[in-house]
Protein backbone atom coordinates (compact mmCIF):
# COMPACT_ATOMS: atom_id res chain seq x y z
CA UNK A 1 0.00 0.00 0.00
CA UNK A 2 1.36 3.45 -1.08
CA UNK A 3 1.50 6.16 1.90
CA UNK A 4 1.35 9.62 1.98
CA UNK A 5 3.97 11.90 0.65
CA UNK A 6 7.01 12.56 3.42
CA UNK A 7 9.57 13.62 0.64
CA UNK A 8 10.46 14.67 -2.41
CA UNK A 9 14.12 14.64 -4.01
CA UNK A 10 15.85 15.99 -7.37
CA UNK A 11 16.14 13.15 -9.83
CA UNK A 12 17.91 14.88 -12.37
CA UNK A 13 18.13 18.41 -14.13
CA UNK A 14 19.97 20.12 -11.32
CA UNK A 15 23.29 22.36 -12.60
CA UNK A 16 22.54 22.81 -16.28
CA UNK A 17 23.51 25.86 -18.20
CA UNK A 18 21.71 27.90 -20.92
CA UNK A 19 20.73 31.72 -22.36
CA UNK A 20 18.32 33.93 -21.40
CA UNK A 21 14.91 33.56 -22.72
CA UNK A 22 16.45 29.67 -23.11
CA UNK A 23 15.26 26.56 -22.04
CA UNK A 24 17.86 24.09 -20.21
CA UNK A 25 18.51 21.32 -22.08
CA UNK A 26 17.00 18.80 -19.77
CA UNK A 27 13.80 19.19 -17.65
CA UNK A 28 14.15 19.45 -13.97
CA UNK A 29 12.61 16.07 -12.48
CA UNK A 30 11.75 15.31 -8.86
CA UNK A 31 10.36 12.12 -6.69
CA UNK A 32 7.97 11.70 -4.33
CA UNK A 33 8.40 9.15 -2.20
CA UNK A 34 5.76 7.65 1.38
CA UNK A 35 7.82 7.04 4.50
CA UNK A 36 8.64 3.71 3.30
CA UNK A 37 10.47 5.14 -0.18
CA UNK A 38 7.76 3.98 -2.36
CA UNK A 39 6.85 6.41 -5.38
CA UNK A 40 3.33 8.28 -4.84
CA UNK A 41 1.73 8.88 -8.01
CA UNK A 42 -0.46 12.06 -8.18
CA UNK A 43 1.00 13.76 -5.25
CA UNK A 44 1.08 17.52 -7.01
CA UNK A 45 4.77 19.45 -7.05
CA UNK A 46 4.76 23.09 -6.91
CA UNK A 47 8.19 24.82 -8.96
CA UNK A 48 9.08 27.87 -7.38
CA UNK A 49 11.89 30.45 -8.43
CA UNK A 50 12.77 33.93 -8.64
CA UNK A 51 11.24 36.55 -11.24
CA UNK A 52 10.89 36.27 -14.15
CA UNK A 53 10.92 32.75 -14.95
CA UNK A 54 8.76 30.35 -17.20
CA UNK A 55 7.60 26.99 -16.94
CA UNK A 56 6.24 24.71 -19.27
CA UNK A 57 3.46 23.85 -16.60
CA UNK A 58 2.81 24.47 -12.29
CA UNK A 59 2.33 22.61 -10.61
CA UNK A 60 2.39 18.96 -12.12
CA UNK A 61 0.77 15.99 -10.87
CA UNK A 62 3.71 13.25 -10.59
CA UNK A 63 3.01 10.04 -12.48
CA UNK A 64 3.00 6.59 -11.88
CA UNK A 65 6.53 6.70 -10.47
CA UNK A 66 6.61 9.30 -8.68
CA UNK A 67 8.03 11.49 -10.53
CA UNK A 68 6.65 15.25 -12.02
CA UNK A 69 8.95 17.06 -14.31
CA UNK A 70 9.11 20.26 -16.00
CA UNK A 71 10.90 22.87 -18.50
CA UNK A 72 12.12 26.24 -17.51
CA UNK A 73 13.93 29.49 -18.38
CA UNK A 74 14.80 32.92 -17.41
CA UNK A 75 14.19 36.52 -18.91
CA UNK A 76 17.40 37.18 -16.24
CA UNK A 77 20.84 35.81 -16.18
CA UNK A 78 22.87 34.36 -13.08
CA UNK A 79 22.80 31.95 -10.61
CA UNK A 80 19.27 30.41 -10.38
CA UNK A 81 17.99 28.19 -7.76
CA UNK A 82 14.52 26.13 -8.18
CA UNK A 83 12.66 24.87 -5.20
CA UNK A 84 10.08 21.69 -5.70
CA UNK A 85 7.73 21.18 -2.95
CA UNK A 86 4.61 18.98 -2.41
CA UNK A 87 1.98 19.98 0.28
CA UNK A 88 2.69 18.25 3.84
CA UNK A 89 6.60 17.43 3.28
CA UNK A 90 8.38 20.17 5.44
CA UNK A 91 12.09 19.75 3.19
CA UNK A 92 11.64 21.23 -0.32
CA UNK A 93 13.94 19.63 -3.36
CA UNK A 94 16.17 22.57 -4.51
CA UNK A 95 18.18 22.62 -8.34
CA UNK A 96 20.94 25.76 -8.87
CA UNK A 97 21.28 26.62 -12.21
CA UNK A 98 23.14 29.21 -14.41
CA UNK A 99 21.60 31.31 -16.91
CA UNK A 100 24.03 33.35 -19.16
CA UNK A 101 23.33 36.45 -20.45
CA UNK A 102 23.74 36.46 -24.25
CA UNK A 103 22.40 39.46 -25.54
CA UNK A 104 23.85 40.34 -29.28
CA UNK A 105 24.58 44.12 -30.02
CA UNK A 106 24.57 44.33 -33.95
CA UNK A 107 25.67 47.68 -36.34
CA UNK A 108 22.55 49.18 -38.00
CA UNK A 109 24.38 52.07 -39.59
CA UNK A 110 27.67 54.61 -39.51
CA UNK A 111 30.46 52.19 -39.50
CA UNK A 112 33.45 52.73 -41.78
CA UNK A 113 32.61 56.31 -42.57
CA UNK A 114 34.71 59.03 -43.68
CA UNK A 115 34.72 62.68 -43.38
CA UNK A 116 36.72 65.71 -43.95
CA UNK A 117 37.91 67.77 -41.19
CA UNK A 118 35.30 70.09 -39.64
CA UNK A 119 32.48 67.89 -40.94
CA UNK A 120 29.73 66.02 -38.85
CA UNK A 121 29.59 61.91 -38.85
CA UNK A 122 26.45 60.72 -39.49
CA UNK A 123 25.13 59.03 -36.14
CA UNK A 124 25.62 55.43 -35.27
CA UNK A 125 22.90 53.19 -34.63
CA UNK A 126 23.00 49.44 -33.10
CA UNK A 127 20.04 47.29 -32.45
CA UNK A 128 20.26 44.97 -29.55
CA UNK A 129 18.30 41.54 -29.63
CA UNK A 130 18.46 38.45 -27.96
CA UNK A 131 19.56 35.10 -28.90
CA UNK A 132 16.37 34.21 -30.91
CA UNK A 133 17.11 37.76 -32.89
CA UNK A 134 13.92 39.14 -30.50
CA UNK A 135 14.47 43.05 -30.32
CA UNK A 136 15.09 44.35 -26.88
CA UNK A 137 13.49 47.66 -26.05
CA UNK A 138 14.60 49.47 -22.50
CA UNK A 139 18.48 48.55 -22.89
CA UNK A 140 20.91 50.65 -21.81
CA UNK A 141 23.60 51.18 -24.65
CA UNK A 142 26.76 52.59 -23.67
CA UNK A 143 28.86 54.21 -26.47
CA UNK A 144 32.54 55.05 -25.79
CA UNK A 145 36.08 55.08 -27.92
CA UNK A 146 35.55 59.05 -28.61
CA UNK A 147 33.47 61.81 -27.81
CA UNK A 148 29.66 61.34 -27.84
CA UNK A 149 26.89 63.63 -27.58
CA UNK A 150 25.48 61.20 -24.91
CA UNK A 151 27.06 58.50 -23.82
CA UNK A 152 24.14 56.30 -22.58
CA UNK A 153 21.60 55.81 -24.55
CA UNK A 154 18.11 53.76 -24.25
CA UNK A 155 16.87 51.29 -27.08
CA UNK A 156 13.49 51.92 -28.58
CA UNK A 157 10.90 49.53 -29.43
CA UNK A 158 12.21 47.92 -31.71
CA UNK A 159 16.05 47.65 -30.08
CA UNK A 160 17.36 50.66 -31.74
CA UNK A 161 19.58 52.82 -29.98
CA UNK A 162 21.84 56.09 -31.89
CA UNK A 163 24.46 58.28 -30.18
CA UNK A 164 26.33 61.40 -32.36
CA UNK A 165 30.24 61.08 -32.06
CA UNK A 166 31.67 64.38 -31.68
CA UNK A 167 34.16 66.27 -34.41
CA UNK A 168 37.15 63.76 -34.42
CA UNK A 169 41.34 64.89 -34.86
CA UNK A 170 42.11 63.82 -38.13
CA UNK A 171 42.96 60.58 -38.68
CA UNK A 172 41.37 57.07 -38.03
CA UNK A 173 39.08 56.55 -34.06
CA UNK A 174 37.97 53.75 -32.91
CA UNK A 175 34.11 53.47 -31.25
CA UNK A 176 32.28 50.94 -29.72
CA UNK A 177 28.29 50.36 -28.68
CA UNK A 178 27.50 47.61 -25.74
CA UNK A 179 25.44 46.61 -22.58
CA UNK A 180 26.17 45.03 -19.51
CA UNK A 181 24.33 41.81 -21.36
CA UNK A 182 26.73 41.78 -24.47
CA UNK A 183 29.73 39.83 -23.98
CA UNK A 184 30.96 41.10 -27.55
CA UNK A 185 30.19 45.35 -28.58
CA UNK A 186 29.51 46.85 -31.80
CA UNK A 187 33.26 48.36 -32.95
CA UNK A 188 33.09 51.56 -35.51
CA UNK A 189 36.11 52.73 -37.84
CA UNK A 190 35.82 56.49 -37.64
CA UNK A 191 38.09 58.84 -40.28
CA UNK A 192 38.83 61.88 -40.34
CA UNK A 193 41.07 63.40 -43.53
CA UNK A 194 42.15 66.56 -43.43
CA UNK A 195 40.96 69.89 -45.44
CA UNK A 196 41.69 70.52 -49.21
CA UNK A 197 45.15 72.77 -49.36
CA UNK A 198 43.34 76.64 -50.11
Amino acid sequence: MIGAPARIAVVSGSYQTTAVNTDFPEPLVVQVQDANGVPVPGALVTFASSSGVSWSANPVATDANGRASVMVSYNTGGSKTVTASVEHVSISAIFVEIVNWSDLITIVSGNNQTVVFGNAFQPLVVQVTNVNGVPLPGQTVEFAGVAFSENFVMTDANGMASDQPLLLRVGISFARAFTDHTPNPANFDLTVIPPPAP
